[in-house]
């Protein structure tokens, strides 16, 4: 098997990637989460609420 990947290899670096894909979904769901807490507060028209929530979108960015 010289210059191929071995299953053990083949299998951590799926499990990497796996765990990879993992943090990514948080991501998109924690973003989607502030994005819709912005919506509504653009709907209500607050503001100050808006305003808030923009600078926590952009703190950990």
């Amino acid at each position: 098997m010289a210059g191929t990947e071995s299953l053990r290899e083949r299998v951590a670096r799926l499990e990497k990637e796996v765990a990879d894909n993992r943090v990514l979904r948080r991501r998109v769901e924690d973003l989607t989460e502030q994005l819709a807490q912005i919506l509504v507060a653009v709907e209500d028209k607050d503001h100050a609420r808006v305003e808030e929530l923009l600078a926590a979108l952009r703190g950990p960015i």
